[in-house]
């Protein structure tokens, strides 16, 4: 199920949107949506590392990322 948000962009990053989906042949939706993925899971996985690094684990990026794939 998708649901549907509004969001207010200033002029210089609508337009650099269209440009970058338009580039990408997504639509604009599609590029927001793949953007916030990407940046859920960055977050993701930095809460992760630091949290394993604060217990003393001894893990490389690829070992975090391995977790949170």
């Amino acid at each position: 199920m998708s649901q549907t948000i509004t969001i207010n962009l200033p002029d210089d990053t609508k337009s650099a949107l269209n440009d970058a989906a338009n580039e990408d042949g997504l639509s604009e939706s599609a590029l927001v949506e793949k953007a916030v993925a990407d940046y859920l899971f960055i977050r993701r996985f930095r809460s992760l590392r630091e949290r394993l690094m604060s217990q003393g684990k001894d893990l490389t990026d690829q070992d975090v990322f391995d977790i949170v794939s």
